[in-house]
């Protein structure tokens, strides 16, 4: 249960009649730690008829399997003729360590305020993104566990902004949008480092369905000068359905990456993925593959296949497992099975042509 505190600020003036403004303020978190086995296969026989062992297989505590652990404050205040203030501020950490997450930022999940009314909600700060959003819709394992989604389809360039202003609006029988820019801040160069992000989306019943684009722009120096690097962008189009008995999830995807200077493409790809979530027993049995189809000259085709199970104890502590493998032509230091707090040394490199494993059991206790 939320720790709920209620502020009530007396404001008194000389003649006037008292007036109230409520506040309300929860301070909550989340804390997920578990076991995982990590495997990298093996490749091609080498030498001799000898298979080579690529990655090894170890054995890690790890944090943030199904959601990332996190500290965080949120409130409102009601300012009245329907308007009100909000703010989020929610730090990231290990339980394993007791590190920060994000780079040791303070609050690297989110930092933001803004106003909520009639017209929707405006907020200011560093935030997930709408692309982003769409993307943990559309995954059964609403990208933590072993077979997120977001090992094959894009991630990094796509989960927080920072600098960002962002617009939810109002839901219009079932018809809403968020809008999002990020400011680059770069003097001299007003596109480098920006980045913006926009979402259609419907939903009603047991339906749910979005389509999402993102884009940007990052810098890099040449002498003095500030040029722009590389344009990334990426559109999805998904969404979910409700059969009661089961939750189907579908969703494909296209991301572009070019290289400014020359015109060159270094990411050409499509991904796709469906899913499915069920109950079974006491708890809830997931699934998904996903594949991407590389069109760049790497031609890094990948193919992952996942399963959970999630067991709820109670309203805010669940035991979970899962399993994920990928097999690519390439692995590489960008196609892994990390968790949803990233991944850890032992999960970056790996040989060609060798499936990646992971296997993973823990507990999350939310407050």
């Amino acid at each position: 249960m939320n720790l709920r505190f209620t502020i009530a600020a007396l404001c008194l003036a000389c003649g006037a009649t008292s007036s109230f403004a409520q506040s309300n303020v929860t301070i909550y978190g989340l804390l997920d730690v578990g076991l995982t086995m990590v495997n990298g296969g093996k490749s091609s026989p080498a030498a001799g008829g000898v298979p080579s062992f690529n990655g090894g297989t170890q054995y890690l505590m790890t944090p943030g399997n199904e959601y990332g652990s996190r500290l965080g404050f949120r409130g409102t205040e009601d300012l009245g003729s329907g308007l009100s203030a909000l703010f989020t501020l929610e730090m990231g950490m290990t339980p394993d360590t007791g590190a920060l997450d994000q780079g040791g930022l303070g609050f690297g999940r989110q930092a933001f305020v803004g106003l909520q009314g009639s017209l929707g909600r405006i907020m200011f700060g560093r935030q997930y993104s709408p692309y982003w959003d769409t993307i943990a819709a559309v995954d059964p394992f609403i990208t933590g566990l072993a077979p997120r989604i977001n090992n094959i389809f894009p991630a990094a360039a796509y989960v927080r902004v920072n600098n960002a202003v962002r617009w939810n609006s109002p839901v219009w029988n079932g018809v809403s949008t968020q809008v999002m820019y990020g400011l680059g801040e770069q003097a001299g160069e007003v596109r480098a480092g920006h980045q913006g992000s926009i979402t259609l989306g419907y939903a009603a019943g047991p339906l749910m369905v979005r389509l999402s684009h993102h884009r940007g722009n990052t810098s890099s120096a040449q002498g003095a000068q500030l040029v722009l690097g590389n344009s990334f962008q990426s559109t999805i189009l998904g969404g979910t359905y409700d059969f009661g008995v089961v939750k189907m999830f579908a969703a494909v995807d296209a991301n572009r990456t070019e290289v400014l200077s020359t015109g060159v493409r270094s990411t050409d790809c499509n991904d796709f993925i469906v899913g499915l979530s069920a109950p079974l027993g006491s708890g809830t049995f997931l699934a998904s593959a996903v594949h991407r189809n590389d069109h760049s000259n790497a031609r890094i085709n990948a193919s992952q296949y996942g399963v959970g199970y999630l067991y709820k104890l109670s309203n805010r502590t669940n035991l979970y497992s899962s399993y994920g493998t990928i097999r690519t032509a390439d692995l590489g230091s960008s196609l892994k099975v990390p968790n949803a707090s990233g991944p850890t040394a032992a999960q970056v490199a790996l040989g060609a042509d060798a499936p990646k494993r992971e296997l993973t059991v823990g507990i999350m206790h939310s407050f």
